[in-house]
């Protein structure tokens, strides 16, 4: 075990975000002290100096993301509806049997903004439909508006598309570093700089550290099991059983506290992590080629130069192969396709139909009200043929790539 510390200790990646120097790194910086934060520069009248900048900047990126996702029939934000707005954090709330914590609230006589904050942590138990089923009955002949933001530090173009549907305005913190960098300048105030340089720092090393979280579990995987059984204990455990407690694994794990209790929450998706491993040595000359996101039991993967356009977009994934754990030690691999934006260009339209008509060998695909199409599949695939599988997939991607890039 203690090679096992050594090499994690040495490792480039644990190197870069083992030595900080803001106050968030040593208080750790959490989803609810972010809220509070995001909160604090909200309210116009804090004491940030910065007026209603950050408040101007909120409603831009929300009437920004509402036109991007096509909500039907939504009123746009603007500043008067936030008129001597109450803003809130950590609000419970009760339906029935029910309960849940609201982060960001805010609210007056005629509109409600609630705001799920995801500061390395994702939804979970169905939060999201819960909170907008409790204010579609508290808010009837009470408020005007009401907008539900969710706020993810490492969203993605498919988890936007997918939190879209469920009727919440996607958001990630892209706008909030980029305010953080522009405006931190012009703070005079010394402890307020701070503050702002500090969190700035958190956010960005926050969105970094997430490129590099899976490479650390595949690497330290059997140093991580083994803290991860001992990090629910305390240092009173080694008082009272010392023969039974490992002293030297705790000490590494107070170390880095930070950084493993990313990993070990991110471990639980070790076996979507090996997927990823295994489909990047497909192409190690063009590892940087491929584009993933992890979510539990599946992996969704596109092209780099895909994932690129939809991010200088702000589009959805238009085309994508989704990897799906199964029973049995089992994969199931589809390819989709998204059609809303490429269907508004007809040219464009029409040939994106012949190349699937020609991939499916179905001469009578046509596309219907849907925008999302399953148009590739495979199911109890086993990890032997997993490769050439998503090897044939890859390469429908790749032909459909030319249409939505040209």
């Amino acid at each position: 075990m203690s090679l096992c510390i050594k090499h994690f200790e040495e490792d480039t990646d644990v190197v870069n975000y083992s030595k900080k120097n803001n106050i968030f790194d040593v208080t750790s910086l959490n989803e609810p002290g972010t809220s509070q934060l995001i909160a604090w520069l909200l309210d116009p009248k804090e004491s940030h100096t910065l007026g209603n900048a950050f408040l101007k900047t909120f409603i831009r990126e929300v009437n920004h993301a509402l036109k991007n996702n096509a909500f039907p029939g939504s009123a746009r934000l603007t500043a008067e509806d936030l008129k001597s707005a109450t803003i809130l954090t950590e609000q419970n709330i009760r339906q029935g049997e029910k309960t849940g914590r609201l982060d960001i609230l805010i609210v007056n006589d005629k509109t409600c903004i609630v705001i799920e904050n995801k500061f390395g942590s994702k939804e979970h138990n169905n939060q999201l439909s819960f909170y907008k089923k409790y204010f579609s009955n508290a808010r009837k002949n009470k408020l005007e508006k009401t907008f539900f933001v969710y706020l993810d530090i490492n969203m993605n173009m498919y988890e936007m598309e997918k939190t879209a549907k469920m009727g919440w305005i996607p958001l990630d913190y892209s706008w909030i570093s980029e305010f953080l960098s522009e405006h931190k300048k012009y703070i005079k105030e010394h402890k307020i700089k701070y503050i702002l340089e500090s969190f700035y720092s958190s956010v960005t090393d926050e969105s970094n550290l997430d490129n590099c979280i899976d490479r650390l579990c595949h690497r330290h995987a059997e140093l991580i099991e083994r803290i991860r059984d001992i990090s629910g204990n305390s240092i009173t455990d080694f008082i009272s059983k010392k023969k039974d407690f490992d002293i030297s694994l705790y000490n590494i794990y107070i170390k880095y506290k930070f950084l493993f209790d990313k990993l070990i929450k991110r471990y639980k998706y070790i076996n979507e992590i090996k997927i990823v491993d295994k489909i990047n040595n497909l192409h190690p000359q063009e590892k940087n080629g491929l584009t993933c996101y992890i979510q539990k039991n599946s992996c969704i993967f596109t092209s780099k130069r895909i994932s690129d356009h939809s991010d200088e977009n702000d589009t959805y994934w238009p085309v994508y192969i989704k990897i799906s754990l199964c029973e049995n030690n089992t994969y199931s691999v589809y390819l989709y396709v998204y059609t809303a934006d490429i269907r508004k260009h007809k040219r464009k339209s029409d040939m994106l139909l012949d190349v699937i008509k020609n991939i499916t060998n179905n001469p009578s695909f046509s596309f219907n009200a849907w925008n999302t199409y399953r148009i590739m599949s495979s199911s109890e695939i086993s990890s032997r043929r997993l490769t050439p599988v998503f090897e044939k997939q890859w390469n429908a991607l790749l032909t459909m790539q030319k249409l939505f890039l040209g």
